[in-house]
C-alpha cells in the first residue's frame, strides 16, 4: 500500500492542476484511537480511470477528493466519529467512510482500500 501515491486533475476552468496525496492523522477520543485517511482518490486513481462515462469518472472523483476513511481502536461500538448516520461500518465497526458511494464505485471499493491500509499501518 503505497500511501505516499498522487493523482492530480486539471478543472476545465484552470489551468494550475490539483493534485490529491493521501493524509493520515491519528486523534484520541473517548479513550478510543482513531485514524483518519483522507485524499483517498489517489488511492483508487486507478479504479476512478476505469470509469468510462466522463461525468460519473468526474462526479466520483469529486466525491472521493474529499471522502475520509475512519480506522478505530476496539472500543465503543456507537461512536467511533461522531458520525454513525453518515458512515458506512464493516461488521467489525473498526473501518468506516462517510464515502456513501456513486455508480461508478460502490462504497465496498472504499472499504476494501480501508482494509488494506489498516493492515498496512
Amino acid at each position: 500500500m503505497d500511501l505516499n501515491a498522487t493523482c492530480t486533475h486539471t478543472y476545465a476552468d484552470q489551468n494550475t492542476p490539483t493534485v490529491i496525496t493521501p493524509a493520515v492523522t491519528t486523534r484520541t477520543r473517548g479513550g478510543m484511537e482513531i485514524t483518519s485517511v483522507t485524499g483517498i482518490a489517489a488511492l483508487l486513481a486507478d479504479r476512478i480511470d476505469t470509469i468510462t462515462d466522463e461525468a460519473e469518472r468526474l462526479h466520483t472523483f469529486e466525491v472521493l477528493r474529499t471522502a475520509r476513511i475512519y480506522l478505530r481502536s476496539i472500543g465503543d461500538e456507537d461512536s467511533a466519529t461522531g458520525r454513525d448516520d453518515a458512515s458506512s461500518w464493516r461488521e467489525s465497526r473498526q473501518i468506516a467512510t462517510d464515502y456513501r458511494g456513486t455508480a461508478g464505485l460502490p462504497v465496498s471499493a472504499v472499504l476494501d482500500l480501508a482494509e488494506q491500509i489498516r493492515a498496512a499501518l
